[in-house]
């Protein structure tokens, strides 16, 4: 056994660039990766969806996520806007019966007060 068996050769990188056998080809412009899409066109005949702003083909699944997303959004939200105008519309209720209330006792101070007035003028002789 010499030295050289025990010795394990070290191959070094070439400074070749690799290649790779796939091709990219239609990449998006910086308008297309950016856009989102909003306005759509959907062709029935062809069955594909593009954006009309960009022009891109969107993938339909994608739109249709993106669509149902939204809508939970949107039920989420218009919930929470039922729910609160529930609580204002208590809230106003008790307001009114308040302010009913409060015109209530108004009225009955100035009965008292009136027949307050009355009974000082009968007690002075005043009033017959």
């Amino acid at each position: 056994m010499s030295a050289d068996d025990n010795v394990i050769q070290f191959k070094a990188p070439s400074d070749a660039i690799p290649t790779i056998d796939t091709e990219v080809k239609g990449r998006k412009s910086r308008q297309q990766m950016y856009c989102k899409h909003h306005s759509l066109v959907i062709d029935e005949e062809h069955r594909t969806v593009e954006c009309n702003d960009c022009g891109c083909v969107v993938e339909a699944f994608d739109v249709l996520l993106a669509r149902a997303n939204n809508a939970e959004s949107v039920i989420r939200g218009m919930s929470e806007l039922l729910n609160k105008r529930d609580e204002l519309r208590k809230s106003v209720d008790g307001l009114l019966r308040e302010e009913k209330n409060t015109k209530a006792r108004l009225r009955s101070a100035r009965t008292d007060l009136m027949f307050i007035e009355n009974k000082k003028l009968q007690h002075e002789g005043k009033v017959g």
